[in-house]
């Protein structure tokens, strides 16, 4: 269930990056771990993690790893995202803005645009809650 959750959560970060016309890589291999997300434009890289609850993984480990992924590549500016189904805590928004690392949660990105219909969030979130 774990691993189903976070599969579903790289899939909608994929899907939601795709529809604002980006063309993201999924699952890259990087010398520092599999990057689960990249995007690249002519001038910038953004580095991607998902995790379905950033509240319940340890946020410095995180940091470290997705630091060290970002290190990987040159040329323009390198950013780094974690998307995240849960809404993440205010202590934890804080830790990442501290090290200028984006934290959005999926839940929010989905209403605020309507991507998926009602029907579809709802279907979305009762089977994320399982």
């Amino acid at each position: 269930n774990k691993i189903a959750k976070g599969l579903v959560t790289e899939l909608l970060t994929f899907y939601i990056r795709s529809k604002k016309g980006e063309d993201p890589s999924w699952t890259v291999n990087n010398p520092q771990g599999e990057l689960d997300i990249l995007r690249k434009s002519e001038n910038s890289i953004t580095c991607i993690e998902c995790k379905y609850n950033i509240n319940n993984v340890n946020i410095e480990n995180a940091i470290s790893k997705l630091k060290n992924k970002m290190s990987e590549y040159e040329g323009g500016k390198v950013s780094g995202e974690i998307w995240t189904w849960q809404n993440p805590h205010q202590d934890v928004k804080k830790r990442f803005e501290k090290e200028s690392i984006s934290l959005i949660s999926i839940q929010n990105v989905l209403q605020n645009n309507r991507i998926f219909s009602q029907s579809s969030f709802r279907k979305t979130k009762e089977f994320l809650k399982r």
